[in-house]
């Protein structure tokens, strides 16, 4: 697939959405004057939302690990099955419903350990931390919704590892009180560690919207492309779906994420390394609005 299909697919996506969303429009109202004037009044400049999403992805791809290519390919219930530890936060803040800046990290540390031998173990570990920082101007806002464009970086940071742990015994003779012979067992352990990996920054641009069905109900849209070679050769991310407000203050929403990138360092020996994945799954994620 290559890039340039990429890049019309998502945009067509993207268009698509936008002209959905944005059917309550009257198109002979779209002077970014009347916009402006539609924009929702609040008494207050500032709002602060704080966002708990769980995402649960599919992966498929590759590493490229020096020499050696491995398959990444993980489902969400293998992920679930050797989740380690995971973090995931969002934070927003919107001035005047105009101007947003967000952050947001997503942390996964997954592992297996499997038995050999005499007491020994081979232990196989991932982590992955994919953090976003945004700047967005929401171009169009009114009642029924908004449309944002936002640009922004995205950092990554991939490391998988293998430990062996091995058990040696060694039986030592000796010479017992009575003159026989009295053998000492000694065991030594040994552990036997390799971790690569590598992080990047990649720069962003793309599209946010919601569309408010009614006071309760919205859909949500999200799209971005990246990477341009300055940190991966290009990377992109997608976000369909809706929510639902419980009050003022607390939402919910459920939506389909995918994220891909296509890395490479360029290193030659056992310093390369190489990250050409696609992640896909549902995402949930509650929100409180202050």
């Amino acid at each position: 697939m290559t890039i340039r299909f990429m890049i019309r697919a998502m945009a067509g996506c993207l268009a698509a959405v936008c002209c959905s969303s944005f059917a309550f429009a009257d198109a002979a109202d779209t002077q970014l004057g009347e916009a402006a004037a539609a924009t929702v009044e609040t008494t207050n400049d500032w709002r602060v939302i704080l966002g708990i999403p769980a995402w649960i992805p599919w992966t498929t791809g590759t590493m490229q690990i020096g020499p050696l290519t491995v398959d990444a390919d993980l489902t969400g219930q293998e992920a679930l099955e050797e989740l380690q530890s995971f973090f995931a936060g969002q934070f927003e803040v919107i001035y005047q419903e105009q101007y947003t800046f967000l952050i947001e990290n997503y942390y996964v540390n997954i592992g297996s350990t499997d038995k050999f031998g005499r007491g020994g173990e081979a232990t196989l570990g991932f982590r992955e931390s994919i953090t976003d920082a945004r700047l967005g101007y929401r171009a169009i806002n009114n009642p029924d919704g908004w449309l944002e464009v936002y640009v922004g970086v995205r950092w990554w940071d991939v490391s998988p590892s293998s430990t062996v742990t091995t058990q040696e015994i060694i039986l030592r003779p000796s010479i017992g009180p009575r003159g026989g012979i009295d053998p000492t067992i000694d065991v030594k352990s040994r552990t036997f560690t390799e971790a690569t990996g590598d992080s990047w920054v990649d720069p962003i641009i793309g599209l946010r919207t919601q569309y408010d069905i009614n006071d309760r109900w919205y859909l949500t849209a999200l799209g971005d492309i990246g990477g341009f070679d300055v940190g991966s050769d290009f990377a992109w991310r997608i976000q369909l779906g809706g929510g639902y407000r419980f009050s003022e203050h607390w939402t919910f929403d459920l939506q389909y994420k995918a994220i891909s990138v296509d890395y490479d360092n360029n290193k030659s020996g056992s310093d390369r390394f190489g990250y050409d994945v696609l992640q896909q799954g549902p995402l949930f994620r509650v929100r409180y609005i202050f």
